[in-house]
């Protein structure tokens, strides 16, 4: 029997850190971290549009349609998650809470998954942290009730998919140095395409812009082509998979309308009401000038920022000195040159998010995946040198240092917001805006009776459950249209004088307005109309006025 000796330096060197171990250590700091994240945003009072979508939900439920008896201008993607949400949990918000961060969990899988096949499997725990920090930050309504928590699932889930198509690509080798994307797994790669495409139609189903990642995709496969690592060929058959894929989703999705709705209302609704915003200069602007409240992004996504400023100087420079492409990881399974993916992921994203309308810092929630992954393609610039190294090098433990030091504001930001909401919803100490009103309603109506406001009062409407009396909602319609809103105004008018509702909510100030010449519209005569109907109820502070006998 023969002994193998060992050498001293296979006795000296610590065995490499099994897979699971890593894998169980980057769900461990991400649970917390997650779990404060999503408590601050589902437990928030202050989000009124996350309320709306809930009450939409709840009618659509009750028989109400959607764009026909409850009129939005966006996709219908939100409505039908709160309802499918609402109808697993009994009309509860425990529902919409569980979808939600479902939606959230799957998006830190989806990013780890993608991240490891790029970058490795070191690399995708540290991103997969600061994923779970950045992309739900409480300031960006990723992870609330809003379509943002969904379209950026969606757009991750587009990128994996992207990713897994490319599973093989160095199982065949041209002898002209062209590397095709299809080979013997042909069925597979395409079944990946397609799935991209029902993803990224998913996406545009949340919100009219998430299209960045497609964008980005389009551009990396331009990239390929321009740098003969993919022929032509190649290239039409990856559009014409997603091209499929996104037009079997959006056939889907008009069937559905179809049998559930009105095509020409919900075309108005999800589309061409949406144009006021882009050609109303005040509200949007396709050609922006700044980087609206930079100070706050800067202060929250620092650590995310310097990384992925830094990767992108860095190769830039790298490819302009050296002259040579240093392509990332292919052996991992993930697309040739991702680097040209990511930095046209993020800009498109970015420019997609100064274009909003109302300067809002929620836009930016369609960029912070895009940034963090690009930051993650930056920690792999550190580490990639020590992967034959098992004992980290003293740059790598002085980066990790530096990162936790730098991610301390952002999460003890995230702990504060998590703090305000609990005392906002669960503190009996904290003051409810909408209490009066809310009780006026409960009392004085039935169920089955309808409502109208004059403002916009999603919270008393979710908590009533009472009828729309109108599909519109006149502040949307004036703020995206202003005096182009007046036919809207008008219909609501004829409509509430036609068949006028139980009660209507019109505080002091609506009346004032209504009777303000300078507004953009003109109310006509429902001010005095309104006197002459109805009567308030106490206390007057409600708001709330009842048709008279």
């Amino acid at each position: 029997m023969c002994a193998v000796e060992s050498t001293k330096d296979e006795l000296d060197s610590p065995r490499p850190t099994p897979p699971y171990v890593i894998i169980l250590a980057t769900a461990l700091m991400c649970l917390p971290i997650l779990a404060v994240c999503q408590f601050a945003n589902v437990a928030r009072v202050d989000d009124i549009d996350a309320t709306l979508f809930a009450y939409y939900g709840k009618r659509m439920l009750a028989g109400q349609r959607l764009y026909v008896d409850l009129w939005d201008n966006k996709p219908p993607g939100i409505f039908w998650i709160d309802a499918i949400s609402l109808f697993i949990s009994g009309g509860k918000f425990w529902g919409i809470a569980l979808v939600t961060t479902s939606a959230v969990a799957g998006t830190v899988v989806l990013f780890f998954l993608t991240a490891r096949r790029l970058f490795g499997l070191p690399t995708a725990a540290i991103g997969t942290v600061m994923a779970s920090l950045y992309v739900n930050f409480y300031h960006y309504h990723v992870g609330a009730n809003r379509p943002s928590t969904f379209y950026v699932f969606c757009e991750i889930a587009v990128l994996y998919c992207y990713c897994r198509a490319f599973d093989g690509w160095n199982s065949s080798h041209r002898a002209d140095g062209v590397q095709p994307l299809f080979g013997e797994r042909y069925s597979a790669r395409a079944s990946w395409l397609f799935a991209a495409g029902v993803m990224a139609a998913c996406a545009i189903g949340f919100r009219q812009t998430s299209i960045s990642v497609a964008a980005a995709i389009v551009v990396h496969q331009a990239y390929l082509v321009a740098t003969r690592v993919q022929r032509p060929a190649a290239m039409l058959r990856v559009a014409g998979l997603c091209t499929a894929g996104g037009v079997a989703t959006a056939l889907v999705v008009v069937v559905v309308l179809a049998a559930t709705s009105d095509l020409k209302l919900a075309w108005h609704g999800a589309v061409a009401s949406n144009l006021g915003y882009v050609t109303h200069s005040k509200q949007s602007n396709l050609f922006p000038r700044e980087i609206f409240q930079l100070r706050d992004h800067v202060r929250w996504l620092g650590l995310p920022v310097i990384l992925a400023v830094a990767s992108v100087i860095y190769r830039i420079g790298w490819r302009v000195y050296m002259g040579k492409s240093d392509a990332v990881n292919r052996r991992l399974g993930g697309p040739p040159n991702v680097f040209a993916l990511l930095v046209a992921w993020f800009p498109i994203a970015f420019y997609l998010a100064l274009i909003g309308p109302h300067r809002a810092h929620h836009y930016y929630g369609i960029a912070l995946a895009p940034l963090v992954m690009l930051a993650t393609h930056g920690v792999w610039l550190l580490m990639r040198k020590d992967e034959r190294v098992r004992v980290p090098r003293y740059s790598v433990v002085l980066a990790v240092l530096w990162f936790v030091y730098m991610a301390v504001p952002a999460g003890s930001e995230q702990f504060r917001n998590a703090m305000r909401a609990k005392f906002e919803r669960f503190d009996d100490r904290s003051v409810d805006r909408w209490a009066d009103t809310t009780a006026a309603i409960l009392e004085h109506t039935s169920p089955t009776d309808q409502v109208h406001a004059m403002r916009y009062l999603p919270a008393v409407f979710w908590r009533t459950n009472r009828p729309q009396a109108q599909r519109y909602l006149l502040n949307t319609i004036i703020d995206q249209w202003h005096e182009a809103s007046q036919p809207y105004v008008d219909e609501v008018i004829m409509s509430l004088k036609t068949d006028p509702p139980a009660a209507i909510i019109a505080s002091k100030s609506d009346l004032r307005n209504m009777e303000n010449p300078k507004m953009p519209i003109t109310y006509r005569d429902l001010a005095d109309w309104l006197r002459e109907n109805y009567e308030p109820v106490e206390p007057e502070s409600s708001g709330v006025w009842l048709l008279k006998e």
